[in-house]
Formats: C-alpha cells, sequence, structure tokens
C-alpha cells in the first residue's frame, strides 16, 4: 500500500483560510455599502436639480400671470370708479333742476 503524501497541503489550507477571510468579507461589504450611498445620494441631488429647475420655470410663469393679474385689477378699478363718476354724475344733471328756485 502506497503512501499518499500531499505535498500542497498546507498551501491549500492557507488558500482557504485567505478566501474565508472576515476581514475581507466586511470590507467588501462596506464598500459596497457606501458605493450604494452614493449612488443614492446622486439620484437624490439629480431630483433635487430637475425640482429645482421645475420651480424656477413655475416661479417664471407665476410672475407672468400676477403682471397680468395685477393690469385686470387696475382696469376694474378704474372701470368701478368711472361707472361711480357717471352715475354721480348722470344724479347731478337729473337732480338739479330740483335744487333751482321755482
Amino acid at each position: 500500500m502506497p503512501i499518499r503524501l500531499n505535498l500542497l497541503r498546507e498551501h491549500h489550507a492557507a488558500e482557504e483560510a485567505r478566501r474565508k477571510d472576515p476581514v475581507k468579507r466586511g470590507i467588501l461589504a462596506g464598500s459596497t455599502l457606501v458605493a450604494c450611498v452614493l449612488c443614492w445620494s446622486l439620484v437624490l441631488q439629480f431630483q433635487l436639480i430637475r425640482t429645482n429647475s421645475e420651480l424656477g420655470s413655475i416661479q417664471s410663469r407665476w410672475q407672468a400671470i400676477e403682471v397680468a393679474y395685477k393690469k385686470a385689477v387696475d382696469n376694474r378699478r378704474m372701470a368701478i370708479d368711472a361707472e361711480s363718476k357717471l352715475v354721480a354724475l348722470q344724479r347731478f344733471t337729473t337732480n338739479r333742476f330740483l335744487w333751482g328756485s321755482a
């Protein structure tokens, strides 16, 4: 019966221990977690940039609408003022004969 010597057994044992090293797995898990957090922060940053651009466009539209609204309000105010002056003038012309002496 021949004796079989495995001369590479120590080398295989060292390789297996290195492969099952918990520090290596911890570093891999930590770097994966850091990469995921960085990706998520990039996604959030792009969403923030997009939202800020939408806000800018909405604000510019709002300012355009506000200018038109102020013009409409001023026109309405001037119309009410003119109408009240016309009513007062109409009242003055119809009642002026009552103020005079008969």
